[in-house]
């Protein structure tokens, strides 16, 4: 569900750049970081990203969101819970992924993405093989890149997309009943488990 416009977030995040970063404080960022870098694409209100936060104090997350109101309240809840190892970008992906280096994130997180239903509109889904062949290309030799849906249509969609460019699946669950150890829930994710609505879930692993 897409959030209201809200007359606060722009300024909210221009007066924030060290929570919210553009896409060039973002790049500057992560050419000098030493730590594990996780990428989530399409982080929304920013609960799966600062739940692994916690969780992970030893790496650093970076959400990437385009729309402005979520990433503002993202910023928000970043700000009360003062994580010092999670950031949230105000960018595209699509315009973001060929400026980061090859074999430079430690992991991916595709958590309930737009499924953009309509045949004309596949490339815009994150698991097309424009943004697969992306995504493996910046992940680390044994990295992971982890994708959850509750969308039939685009669970089926990606896993025939890692397929045919014959990426490693290592695990390929049509009902994901129990959250890993390693993993958090999203706020849709959580809404989703509420009313028992089926969690799909793909790990695929860079082999070379």
């Amino acid at each position: 569900m897409r959030l209201k416009n809200k007359k606060w977030a722009r300024p909210f995040i221009d007066e924030h750049p060290d929570l919210i970063l553009n896409e060039t404080s973002f790049l500057q960022a992560i050419s000098s970081e030493t730590r594990p870098i996780y990428l989530e694409v399409g982080s929304g209100k920013g609960q799966f990203l600062l739940m692994m936060g916690a969780k992970q104090p030893e790496a650093i997350f970076f959400g990437v969101e385009r729309a402005i109101p979520a990433i503002a309240v993202a910023g928000k809840k970043l700000r009360e819970q003062e994580l010092h190892n999670v950031k949230f970008v105000d960018a595209d992906i699509e315009s973001l992924l060929p400026s980061i280096n090859d074999q430079s994130i430690a992991g991916i997180y595709l958590n309930f993405s737009d499924p953009w239903p309509k045949k004309h509109h596949e490339k815009r889904r994150l698991t097309h093989e424009k943004f697969l062949v992306q995504f493996m290309r910046i992940l680390k030799v044994g990295a992971l890149l982890k994708i959850k849906t509750d969308n039939d249509e685009l669970f089926a969609f990606s896993q025939k997309n890692v397929e045919k460019l014959q990426y490693n699946i290592i695990l390929s669950e049509y009902s994901y009943s129990t959250p890993a150890s390693d993993d958090a829930m999203s706020e849709y994710e959580q809404n989703f488990r509420a009313s028992n609505k089926m969690i799909h879930r793909l790990v695929i692993r860079k082999d070379k």
